[in-house]
């Protein structure tokens, strides 16, 4: 049985380091392989994200097996059974009822890639792309998953394998909620409040070393910001 590597990363010296706490801990809950790492930022939320591309790629080289990308904000609840032995490039959510140029029409909160040389080379064509937007600024706010979009849903040679909403639900999604009454992973949207600190569009009001990680949620879910 193949069962992919756990892998994720976060701002250092941010209250990400606080949410990776949980994701690290449903890891071992469930006996899972991971590599959870800190970085230095990159200047902007945007360049943090797009970040996510190089991560995924130095991972699947350094360890020659696949990978399960799953944001630093979410956590596991149920087995993930359903990615061991995949013989896909890739498995990501897309969302059919969406146009394709909406910006969640495909998700990267959790994303499999497995160790393939079609994989491999879509990847790499998604790091160039999100580089290449950043320096053009296409967009006022470049973002990974809609970048990766864009490659995916033109691309023909890697193989793209449809994720349940069950692996990458997030928690406060009404469309989400009605869809998905037993998730396996939660995401929580941390970034809707924390890319503004990031962007240095909001001083932080919390002392983030020693701000206990529960207070931190509560603050994060009750700031509609």
């Amino acid at each position: 049985m193949v069962k992919p590597l756990i892998v994720s990363c976060f701002t250092k010296d941010t209250p990400y380091e606080k949410e990776a706490l949980d994701l690290i801990e449903s890891c071992k809950n469930f006996d899972l392989e991971f590599v959870i790492e800190g970085f230095t930022s990159l200047g902007s939320w945007e360049k943090n994200c797009c970040y996510k591309a190089d991560f995924i790629l130095e991972k699947l080289k350094q360890y020659q097996k696949p990978v399960l990308w799953i944001d630093v904000d979410g956590y596991i609840v149920k087995p993930l059974n359903f990615f061991n032995d995949l013989t896909c490039d890739m498995c990501a959510f897309i969302d059919h009822d969406l146009p394709n140029d909406h910006p969640s029409k495909l998700r990267t909160s959790t994303l499999f890639c497995n160790y393939s040389e079609k994989s491999i080379t879509l990847i790499k064509n998604w790091i160039s792309s999100c580089k290449t937007s950043l320096a053009a600024k296409e967009r006022s706010e470049v973002w990974d998953q809609a970048v990766l979009r864009d490659i995916a849903l033109k691309q023909t040679e890697a193989s793209i394998l449809d994720m349940p909403l069950t692996y990458l639900a997030i928690a406060s999604h009404l469309k989400d909620a009605s869809q998905v009454k037993d998730p396996h992973i939660v995401h929580t949207q941390a970034s809707r409040l924390y890319k503004k600190y990031i962007n240095n569009e909001l001083v932080m009001f919390w002392d983030n070393e020693n701000f206990p990680k529960d207070e931190l949620k509560q603050i994060r879910t009750d700031t509609s910001i």
